[in-house]
C-alpha cells in the first residue's frame, strides 16, 4: 500500500519540518548541520469539539486571555493546501501547522485569513476566536517517522489504542 505524503510540523512555537515520500522515507528541509545530532519533530493528532479542518488555528497563552502565537495571513496564503488539517480516521485530525494544549480557532476560513489586506492585531485576532476550549482529544504520537505516516495514525486510531500508544495531551 502506498503511504501519503504528510508534512508534520511541531507544536506551533517550534517550527520544524518534516516530511514524508510516497515510500515512508523520511526527508528533512533542515539544513546538515541542523540535522546533525538535532531532534525530529513531534506529531501531533487531535479531535475537535467542532468542525473547525477549515478554520485558522492559533495558540492561546496559559491563562487563556491573550494570543501566544498565530500566523500572518500571508503564511496561510503561502502555505495554500498544506495549511489545511489531513482528515484521519473517527473524527481526528493531523495538522501541518501543529497544534498544542492552547490550540483555539478563529472564525475565519484559511481562505478569509489568507486574503486579508494586512495583519490584524493580536486584539482583534483574540476577538475572532471561535471557541476557547475547542479541542476534545490531543495526543503526541512521538517524533516524525515510520510509526507516524497517515496510514501508522490511522491504524493505532481504528484499534481504538490512541491512549495505550500515544502521550495524552488533553
Amino acid at each position: 500500500m502506498k503511504m501519503k505524503s504528510v508534512v508534520c510540523f511541531t507544536a506551533m512555537v517550534a517550527g520544524s519540518v518534516a516530511v514524508f515520500g510516497g515510500g515512508g522515507k523520511l526527508v528533512s528541509t533542515l539544513e546538515p548541520q541542523q540535522r546533525m545530532g538535532g531532534a525530529r519533530p513531534h506529531v501531533f493528532v487531535y479531535k475537535a469539539a467542532a468542525k473547525f479542518a477549515d478554520k485558522v488555528p492559533v495558540v492561546l497563552t496559559d491563562d487563556r486571555q491573550h494570543l501566544a502565537s498565530f500566523p500572518a495571513p500571508q503564511d496561510v496564503a503561502a502555505s495554500g493546501s498544506r495549511a489545511k488539517p489531513i482528515k484521519l480516521h473517527h473524527g481526528y485530525w493531523l495538522s501541518e501547522w501543529g497544534i498544542a494544549p492552547n490550540t483555539v480557532f478563529l472564525k475565519y476560513t484559511f481562505e478569509e485569513y489568507a486574503a486579508l489586506p494586512s495583519q490584524p492585531t493580536p486584539d482583534e485576532l483574540f476577538h475572532k476566536v471561535a471557541n476557547k476550549n475547542p479541542l476534545k482529544a490531543l495526543y503526541d504520537c512521538g517524533t516524525a517517522g515510520v510509526k507516524t505516516t497517515v496510514d501508522a495514525l490511522n491504524a493505532v486510531i481504528d484499534k481504538g489504542e490512541e491512549a495505550k500508544e500515544w502521550k495524552v495531551m488533553r
